[in-house]
């Protein structure tokens, strides 16, 4: 095998993986009376941490939603209000979820080029972060 068909290899594996381990940890589907009532309840005041102040991940919503042209409307602030989440928290929360996808292949491409199991150049590992970042908020 070649070291590229080794990464998508390897790649299909780790997704199917995180995808069962995200299916075992999920909650069950609550019944339909648990639901309407969870939907009926009130809305819950936004919280941003449990002391009151502002967490490291509200610092980096604030900072995303200053730059962002894209402001909150209001059915999308009623659904968070929902979950009991601020949109600068939802904000911080889509922000690292995009470095994290930017960063966590590229990682895994060097550490799999440092130890010999693929031969790539700079463009694949780039090329897959990219993809990641754009894919890890959805």
């Amino acid at each position: 095998m070649r070291g590229f068909d080794i990464l998508v290899v390897s790649s299909l594996v780790l997704v199917v993986a995180a995808w069962l381990v995200i299916d075992g940890v999920r909650p069950v589907t609550p019944t339909l009376a648990l639901t309407i009532r969870r939907l009926h309840r009130d809305a819950v005041a936004p919280r941003t941490s449990e002391r009151g102040r502002a967490t490291w991940l509200d610092r980096l919503g604030t900072a995303v939603d200053r730059r962002s042209r894209v402001g909150a409307s209001s059915e999308r602030v009623a659904a968070l209000r929902l979950i009991g989440r601020t949109p600068t928290r939802h904000a911080g929360m889509l922000a690292l979820a995009s470095i994290v996808g930017l960063v966590v292949p590229s990682l895994g491409v060097g550490v799999l080029q440092a130890t010999g199991v693929v031969r790539l150049g700079v463009v694949a590992p780039l090329g897959v972060g990219l993809v990641a970042a754009v894919l890890a908020p959805c």
